[in-house]
């Protein structure tokens, strides 16, 4: 029977198999005979102090753990240090696995696990074997959100009861184990694999897209100087712009004081934890393409009702660290209307915040008939906003170029689309009323494995029937501009911005 003795001093003794003087063992096992036995082997390592042949060991002390003399060590695999008690690594890949079998008494290990940028990993235990306590006291595996022993801890995990399945926030992990002196059990094995965290809708989706929380949908808001706002949403009058007075309202979360005023003035689209994409008008100056300062706006992550009050547990007010303005933005046609918002804290993901999936492939021909958007209702003169308001949900149809310009002209807009624009309308069969040149907005397609396009003929307009099959959402575009008549008139076709002619360009500035 092993057992740790005189683990600060060092024993001179000798193999009884060999009969011959090896040096000294720190620490050393006991026989039955309480004899000091070098040959039995120390849990997980074995130890020889001025031994003859060091096994690519060492000759000299790595740590605290040996007060006198020198030594060598030949620990067993998977194990280091000079008492052979500390393990883990650094683990870089898409998938892989952590295993920890016969662990020895007072060992410390840590692992930490990192997947591909912007990816989330889901870490599964398939066994798990360690002294049981009702709080983890003794032996015990802990998980930590993000690559530092210090990140945010997700759970601490002993006995033999497998844990549920462990998603990160981000693309780490951090593994830690510790076993006290006394028992010892089998260990545990535990796999990690990167995720897709794009275009997931929460589990507790409602069947009724109207009310619907897109995880993803950001509001943009900008600071108000003596009551006026820097700027607002765009609209076409004629060859004009215009802007709209929109939501008011206080953000009084941390590093907002109350006495700052702010103003709701477009969506964005979360596209990873760091990065929004937006239009470019939405963050200049009115008709110019120098970008606004970023300590004038803030994102807003996990709003569904317009008022903050409430669920403001859900809520992340982040500010804006950097405006990246489309180098060929043109803010008197809105050609290439779109910017990226970098974060200066990353948005948490959750079950009311994730990413939405950028288009699979640059450009390539939009073969969708229609989409959803997503955007927010403009408060007016004559009608002020409700608590109950949320964001509201339609059903779109994508149009010809030439049924666009047409109309445009007709009602004494003339305008060239460019190939970074599509044209839509409501949806006679739109499950809600939406203006899109009065709320903005994003709008999304659904995308599976077997649909190389954005395609949603076979998509219900009512509700969720057969979202199981949708593997993902993809932001298809951002609503750029349309033109101002009295009333809501469904027919009229508003612009967007093409978000798969700028792939490319947001995939190089975000990576």
């Amino acid at each position: 029977m092993c057992r740790t003795c005189c683990e600060y001093e060092q024993i001179s003794c000798k193999c009884p198999s060999q009969g011959t003087k090896v040096g000294y063992a720190v620490p050393c096992c006991r026989n039955v005979l309480d004899e000091c036995d070098p040959c039995i082997l120390h849990q997980g390592c074995s130890i020889f102090d001025n031994c003859k042949t060091c096994n690519n060991g060492t000759w000299q002390a790595k740590d605290d753990f040996y007060i006198r003399g020198m030594y060598c060590t030949s620990c067993r695999r998977g194990w280091s240090g000079g008492d052979c008690l500390t393990c883990g690594e650094v683990i870089q890949r898409p998938h892989g696995h952590v295993t920890l079998e016969g662990y020895p008494i007072n060992a410390k290990c840590e692992w930490t696990l990192q997947v591909g940028r912007g990816a989330m990993m889901e870490l599964r235990f398939s066994m798990i074997s360690l002294e049981s306590d009702h709080s983890c006291r003794y032996d015990y595996v802990e998980v930590r959100d993000g690559d530092s022993p210090k990140s945010p801890v997700i759970g601490r995990y002993c006995g033999d009861e497998n844990p549920s399945p462990i998603r990160s926030s981000g693309n780490s992990l951090h593994i830690r184990f510790v076993s006290d002196g006394y028992n010892n059990y089998d260990g545990f094995f535990a796999t990690f694999q990167e995720v897709s965290v794009c275009g997931k809708l929460p589990t507790a989706s409602p069947q009724n897209f109207t009310e619907i929380h897109w995880p993803w949908h950001a509001a943009i808001y900008t600071r108000l100087y003596n009551a006026s706002p820097l700027m607002a949403r765009t609209k076409r009058r004629g060859d004009t712009f215009a802007v709209d007075q929109e939501e008011e309202g206080e953000l009084d979360k941390e590093g907002i004081t109350k006495d700052q005023r702010w103003q709701l003035v477009c969506s964005g689209a979360l596209v990873n934890q760091h990065w929004v994409v937006v239009t470019a008008h939405c963050v200049t100056e009115h008709g110019r393409s120098e970008a606004l300062s970023s300590d004038d706006l803030n994102v807003v992550m996990g709003k569904h009702y317009l008022r903050d009050l409430r669920e403001n547990k859900r809520i992340q007010h982040i500010q804006v660290a950097q405006i990246l303005i489309h180098p060929n933005y043109d803010p008197r046609v809105l050609d290439s209307d779109l910017a990226l918002l970098k974060l200066s804290d990353k948005a948490r993901i959750s079950e009311y915040v994730s990413p939405v999936c950028l288009p699979r492939l640059q450009g390539g021909e939009v073969t969708a008939k229609q989409a959803y958007l997503a955007g927010w209702p403009v408060a007016s003169q004559q009608r002020a906003h409700t608590d109950s308001e949320a964001t509201r949900t339609g059903l779109i149809e994508l149009a010809d170029v030439v049924k666009c310009e047409r109309q445009f002209s007709k009602y004494g807009v003339p305008i060239s689309m460019s190939d970074n624009m599509l044209c839509g309308r409501q949806h006679p069969l739109s499950p809600s009323m939406i203006c899109p040149s009065e709320t903005g907005g994003i709008i999304l397609s659904p995308s599976t494995d077997s649909q190389p396009t954005f395609g949603l003929e076979s998509f219900h307009p009512s509700g969720l029937e057969d979202a199981d099959s949708y593997h993902a959402w993809e932001l298809l575009g951002l609503v750029s501009f349309g033109y101002d008549l009295q009333g809501c008139n469904p027919d009229l076709y508003t612009i967007y911005t093409r978000v798969a002619n700028f792939k490319n360009w947001i995939e190089k500035n975000i990576s």
